[in-house]
């Protein structure tokens, strides 16, 4: 049995090297595919009449002496603890088979066993106002209008009164839907109807329109008389476009010689005849429109359009027209000139700013090392936020927010005096984002005293500063239930404590001022600075700790 497998899987080796032979030497022709697809057919049912008939001979057998399978030919009744071929063959393929049904029938016993568990859970509702379906939760007692689409396509069961109520409303959607269909079939009738009748109607539009006395003024006709007035011209084939546009006279007097085309009138004699007609028309169009706006009382004209004016009276009437615009420009320019010296008047600087001016151009230059916005500048009493590198005339850093004070950056008020004069006067000429180096004449820094040990008398310096950014001070806003030490501690119990007290006050205002000046080398410095400045008010001691 086994050799006559083996053979047919020789035999079928072989017939797939011809076949492959074969598609190299010789294009493939109906013939041969058909040969092709009868091979692969017999082979095919060959593999399964193999695989039924090794079934039937092979049986898989249990040893409990060895605890062993054992394999059974019951054709020759032979036994061999040797895997058969065919095992080896076809029992992967039974094992993927077996795992494929196996989650195909799990995979349905699940989705039944979740939909019933769904219908036990909810319950379907219809909200005929909203035209939605909800849930209601029988465990937690949640109404939800909004869940998956999973529960959606489960169609759980309703009550009654619902299904009916669902029932009912789709009822009433196919009936709006019908009728929407036939009033769009009524719709079609009627545009083909009137398509049909249009000329017609036009025609006896145009026909009462003949038989009315029109306005002398073609901007109060309609489009019936605008119609009928092509019709004396003999331009009928243009009426219906200007019933299709919708055009009325005081739409046709307003169009431009370009727009004609528009129309659909395109023939250069027709084009030139409305021309010359229109002249007069457009003429007294714009003298009615001079007379609405001066409020003048209407005169009516007597005359013929073509005649209306002279040459002589047009030429007088062109050069007053002339007259009057240069009159209106005048009058516009004068109107100008007193704007800009009202602006002039309230941009002017009063003496104090000019000398203050002055002062600032002579005591500090601006040195432009990066760009800012050029839009954003600080005032006085604006928050800036600085970053900067204070040093002397010779190269010595004495300031650094970096290196010094070991912060990005820093923060103070523009114009009462945190700084030197000649910093804060400088940082208004900055933009956000500018980086300058502002040198600063001593007269505005810390002038002949200067700062001891680090800044000698009669030192300019140098800032090389960079504008971050600023933002408005806010305004002090007195509150509505204060603090009980503000009016309770200024009242002292005997001499001495107010004594103390004042010393302190004193001692205070000295630190403030050294650390306003922001000119100390290092926390060593500062150490040493705020020492002295406590032993000058005897609030200090040389023994005590800071």
């Amino acid at each position: 049995m086994l050799r006559g497998i083996r053979n047919k899987q020789k035999a079928v080796v072989q017939l797939e090297q011809q076949k492959t032979q074969e598609k190299e030497k010789e294009p493939l022709n109906k013939d041969k595919a058909a040969t092709i697809l009868q091979c692969l057919v017999r082979m095919y049912l060959a593999r399964i009449k193999i695989r039924r008939v090794a079934k039937g001979v092979w049986i898989r057998v249990f040893d409990p002496t060895y605890k062993r399978y054992f394999w059974y030919d019951r054709l020759h009744g032979a036994s061999s603890w040797k895997q058969p071929k065919y095992v080896e063959l076809f029992d992967n393929e039974d094992i993927q088979e077996v795992i494929n049904i196996q989650r195909v029938v799990r995979g349905f016993l699940g989705r039944c066993r979740t939909k019933a568990l769904a219908n036990q859970k909810y319950v379907r509702y219809f909200d005929s106002e909203s035209n939605r379906f909800y849930w209601f939760d029988k465990e937690s007692q949640k109404t939800y209008y909004v869940v998956s689409k999973w529960l959606q396509n489960q169609h759980i069961a309703m009550p009654k009164e619902d299904q009916l109520l669902l029932q009912s409303n789709l009822k009433i959607k196919e009936l709006e839907k019908k009728l929407l269909e036939k009033d769009n079939e009524i719709k079609k009738i009627r545009l083909k109807r009137y398509e049909e009748l249009e000329p017609e109607i036009i025609r006896d539009k145009v026909k009462n329109a003949k038989n009315l006395r029109r306005s002398k003024h073609m901007d109060d006709w309609t489009t019936d008389d605008l119609a009928a007035w092509f019709t004396q011209l003999k331009m009928e084939e243009y009426i219906p476009s200007l019933f299709s546009n919708r055009v009325d006279g005081a739409l046709f007097v307003n169009l431009s010689d370009d727009e004609f085309h528009d129309l659909g009138i395109t023939n250069r004699f027709h084009i030139r005849k409305l021309q010359l007609i229109m002249k007069g028309y457009r003429t007294r169009y714009e003298r009615r429109k001079d007379r609405k706006q001066q409020h003048d009382p209407e005169t009516e004209d007597e005359d013929d359009l073509i005649s209306e004016y002279a040459p002589s009276e047009l030429s007088a009437l062109i050069a007053a027209e002339n007259e009057d615009d240069s009159t209106v420009e005048d009058d516009y320019s004068e109107e100008n000139d007193s704007l800009a010296s009202d602006e002039n008047e309230l941009t002017k600087l009063t003496e104090e700013q000019e000398l203050q001016k002055r002062m600032d151009s002579q005591n500090i230059t601006v040195q432009l090392l990066m760009k800012g916005d050029g839009e954003n500048f600080p005032i006085i009493g604006d928050i800036v936020r600085v970053k900067y590198t204070c040093s002397i005339s010779d190269g010595k850093v004495i300031m650094s927010t970096k290196n010094v004070l070991n912060k990005p950056w820093v923060e103070f008020v523009l114009g009462i005096e945190q700084v030197v004069k000649g910093f804060d006067r400088g940082l208004t000429l900055m933009s956000v984002g500018e980086r300058s180096k502002i040198t600063v004449s001593p007269e505005y820094g810390y002038g002949k005293t200067g700062l001891p040990p680090h800044i000698p008398p009669n030192t300019a310096l140098v800032f090389d500063v960079t504008l971050l950014g600023f933002r408005p001070r806010t305004n002090w806003v007195k509150p509505l239930i204060q603090d009980p030490r503000t009016h309770e501690r200024p009242y002292f119990k005997d001499l001495v404590t107010s004594l103390q007290l004042a010393k302190r006050s004193d001692m205070i205002n000295d630190i403030g001022h050294i650390f306003s000046s922001s000119m100390i080398l290092n926390d060593d410095d500062n150490v040493l600075a705020v020492k002295s400045a406590l032993e000058s008010t005897g609030a200090f001691q040389s023994g005590s700790k800071m």
